[in-house]
């Protein structure tokens, strides 16, 4: 009896040995392990943007000067506002550059960097509505509502936006996602 109790253990050791003699090689290499775990993320809707005097604005600027000429003002236009805005905050005197304000050149420089802002958000605007199938501007509408996940990290909030938008025109649907993170409220 403990003859073949002694076979039975030497048996199930043997066949332990001959299971593991043919798993194959073995990649003994950097893993890369993906983790699954239930995270702390909130989702929830946003309602549509109201993107109405946006595109009034936006067609009005573009359309009065044409893209290109829009986006080279634009540029033009920020240049010389910072420029004048720096240049107002110089005045030389007695051949020492101290720190005092022109008020003409901040106003000018201010009025200009306003400027060249929105004939850049006009031109950036223009181009976002863009439906890439038919080519139209301005033919991308939003449908449905806005979701938003939020996960908070070491980082801070990482702030997903998700929206869906529809041409007008060709009905075709895209669908958009922007990330952010908000630092420091982790």
């Amino acid at each position: 009896m403990a003859d073949r109790q002694e076979s039975i253990q030497d048996s199930k050791v043997d066949n332990r040995a001959a299971a593991y003699a043919n798993a194959g090689p073995v990649y003994n290499g950097p893993v890369s392990h993906q983790t699954i775990s239930h995270d702390n993320a909130v989702t929830y809707e946003v309602e549509k943007e109201d993107v109405d005097f946006q595109v009034q604005l936006s067609r009005l600027l573009t359309q009065t000067l044409g893209e290109k000429k829009a986006q080279a003002t634009a540029i033009a236009a920020l240049a010389t506002g910072v420029l004048s805005v720096f240049l107002g905050m110089l005045q030389p005197q007695a051949g020492v550059v101290q720190m005092a304000p022109s008020s003409a050149l901040l106003g000018t420089g201010a009025a200009l960097l306003v400027m060249g802002i929105l004939l850049w958000w006009s031109v950036k605007f223009r181009r976002t509505t863009r439906c890439e199938a038919c080519r139209a501007y301005y033919a991308l509408r939003e449908v449905g509502e806005g979701q938003v996940r939020e996960v908070r990290t070491s980082e801070g909030i990482r702030k997903t936006t998700t929206r869906t938008y529809r041409c007008s025109r060709c009905s075709q649907i895209v669908t958009r996602k922007v990330a952010e993170v908000v630092p420091g409220t982790s």
